[in-house]
């Protein structure tokens, strides 16, 4: 499945299922407002819109494969 097939996967399956939510697990404590590892003081955001998320996706946050959150 290659880079994010597992993201793709689970969305899709959801999208089967008619689910009403799809979470994803990571060993990332959350999605930032930039890297927190480059920026110190990136903040948690506590809410993505799926759109938000194929924005972040589009322009190369490497939170969640874009493929994936266009699938919704």
């Amino acid at each position: 499945l290659g880079r994010g097939g597992s993201d793709t996967t689970a969305v899709a399956l959801a999208a089967a299922l008619n689910a009403d939510v799809c979470e994803i697990y990571s060993d990332v404590d959350g999605i930032f407002t930039a890297d927190p590892r480059v920026v110190p003081n990136a903040r948690k955001l506590t809410t993505v819109t799926a759109e938000e998320m194929l924005e972040l996706a589009a322009n190369g946050a490497k939170v969640l494969y874009i493929r994936a959150v266009e699938y919704v």
